[in-house]
C-alpha cells in the first residue's frame, strides 16, 4: 500500500509538471498541446488502473488552480491525478461522464482566450483493449496559440444527457458551411452549427454516432433554424449563399427529427427491424452481418428470430417479464402473431434470455434455448466477445429451426 501511495504521489506531480514546463509557444495550435498533455495524463491511468477493476467511477474535485481527478473502486481509491486548471494559452474544465457500465471524462480546452479555438478531448476505457482510451474529438484548430478563428469556423463539444436516461451524450457542434466573406448576419450567440451526438461503446473501444435516436432533439433544432431564418429574412437583407446553407441546416434537422422512434424493438439507429442494438455493442459491420444473417432466414422461415440489446431492465422488472411483453409488441407480432423468436441481452443487468412464441415452442424448448445461452453464447460474453457469442446463439437457432 505505501508502495502504491508513492507511485500515485509521482503520478500526480508529473501531471501538475508537465502543463508547467511544457508551456505553448507562440505559433504552436494550442490544441495539439492540450492534446499532448492529455495523452500522458492517459498514459498514466493507463499504468496504475486496470480497465477491469470492477464498479470503477471518476470523481472531480475543483479548486482554485486545479482538478484532483480520482478513480475509486470498490469505496477504494485507485488511482489520483492532480491537474492545473490553466496554462499560457488554455483553460481546461472537467466533466465525468457515464454510460452502460463504464466511467469515463470529457476534458474541455479553450485555446487562445474568449473566442479562441475549442479543443476538447475524452478519456474512456475500451473493453476490447482492456485499456482507457484518449480521443481528441475536434482535431487541430489551424490557429496559433493566442490567436481567435474567425467566427464562423469555430467547433466546439459539449457533454449532457440529453433523455435524462443516465447516459451522458456528447454533442458536437461541428463549424458549418460558413465562409467568412459570406457576411451572414449571425451574432456569436445565434450562429447555426450542426450538432451530432455520439456514445462511446466501451465493448467496441469506440465511440459511435446515435443522432437518429434523438428525433426530437432535431426536430427542436429544426424549428430554431427556422426561427432564425425567419427572423434575419423579415429584418436583413441576408446573402442569398447563407440563406442557401441555413435552408440545408433545416432540411437536415427536418429529416432526423421526422425519423420517430418506433415501438418495441424497432428503435435501433440503422432503422433496422431485425436487429435493435440500443448500446452499440455491435459495429456497424457486425450489425450488418448479424442482419443479414437473420434477413436470410426470416424471410423464408420457419420462425423469424429478433434480436434485441438494452442498457438495463426498467425498474421492478424481471428479464422473463421484459422479454414476454417484447415478443407481443406489434413491432414484433404484427397482424399474424406467430413464430417470433426473441434473443434479449440486458448488458447493465448481465442478464440475457431466449424468448420464444407459442407457435415455436415445440422446435426450440426451454432445455435446448438454456444450452444455447450457456454454452455458445455466455462464455463468449465473459471473454468481452458479444458479437461472437450472439452470432454463435442466433446460429444455433437458425440450424434447429430449420432441421425441425
Amino acid at each position: 500500500m505505501r508502495e502504491t501511495v508513492s507511485f500515485l504521489t509521482r503520478v500526480a506531480l508529473v501531471l501538475s509538471c508537465g502543463v508547467i514546463l511544457s508551456s505553448t509557444a507562440a505559433a504552436d495550435d494550442p490544441c495539439v498541446d492540450a492534446g499532448n498533455k492529455i495523452k500522458t495524463f492517459t498514459s498514466s491511468l493507463r499504468s496504475v488502473v486496470p480497465v477491469k477493476v470492477p464498479h470503477g467511477k471518476f470523481d472531480v474535485k475543483e479548486a482554485s488552480s486545479r482538478f484532483e481527478i480520482f478513480y475509486r473502486s470498490n469505496g477504494k481509491t485507485v488511482f489520483h491525478g492532480s491537474y492545473l486548471k490553466r496554462d499560457t494559452y488554455i483553460m481546461y474544465s472537467v466533466i465525468p461522464i457515464t454510460g452502460a457500465g463504464y466511467s469515463g471524462l470529457f476534458i474541455n480546452a479553450n485555446g487562445g482566450g474568449f473566442g479562441g479555438p475549442q479543443c476538447a478531448y475524452v478519456v474512456f476505457p475500451s473493453l476490447r483493449s482492456n485499456e482507457f482510451i484518449f480521443k481528441d474529438l475536434l482535431g487541430p484548430s489551424g490557429y496559433p496559440a493566442g490567436t481567435r478563428p474567425p467566427l464562423y469556423v469555430a467547433s466546439g463539444a459539449m457533454a449532457e444527457d440529453i433523455d435524462s436516461d443516465g447516459d451522458t451524450e456528447i454533442v458536437i457542434r461541428e463549424a458549418a458551411n460558413w465562409s467568412w466573406d459570406w457576411n451572414c448576419p449571425f451574432s456569436h450567440a445565434d450562429t447555426p452549427y450542426w450538432p451530432r451526438i455520439m456514445h462511446f461503446s466501451p465493448h467496441l473501444g469506440q465511440m459511435v454516432d446515435v443522432s437518429e435516436r434523438f428525433p426530437r432533439y432535431y426536430a427542436s433544432l429544426a424549428e430554431q433554424f427556422k426561427k432564425l431564418n425567419n427572423e434575419l429574412s423579415s429584418a436583413t437583407n441576408m446573402p442569398p449563399r447563407c440563406e442557401s446553407e441555413l435552408q440545408r441546416l433545416i432540411k437536415k434537422a427536418e429529416g432526423l427529427g421526422q425519423r420517430s422512434k418506433q415501438a418495441g424493438v424497432t428503435a435501433d439507429r440503422n432503422g433496422d427491424i431485425w436487429v435493435t442494438d440500443q448500446v452499440a455493442v455491435l459495429s456497424a459491420e457486425q450489425h450488418k452481418e448479424i442482419s443479414a444473417l437473420l434477413q436470410s432466414h426470416n424471410q423464408k422461415g420457419p420462425g423469424r428470430i429478433f434480436l434485441l440489446i438494452v442498457k438495463q431492465l426498467p425498474a421492478n422488472t424481471t428479464i422473463e417479464r421484459y422479454a414476454n411483453d417484447k415478443i407481443n409488441e406489434p413491432a414484433l407480432a404484427g397482424n399474424e402473431k406467430v413464430d417470433r423468436i426473441l434473443l434479449v441481452i440486458a448488458l447493465q443487468n448481465r442478464q440475457l434470455r431466449i424468448e420464444t412464441s407459442q407457435e415455436v415452442g415445440e422446435a426450440l424448448p426451454d432445455a435446448f434455448c438454456k444450452e444455447v445461452i450457456n454454452r455458445l453464447i455466455v462464455p463468449k460474453f465473459k471473454a468481452q466477445q458479444y458479437y461472437e457469442g450472439i452470432y454463435a446463439g442466433i446460429s444455433a437457432l437458425i440450424k434447429k429451426l430449420t432441421e425441425y
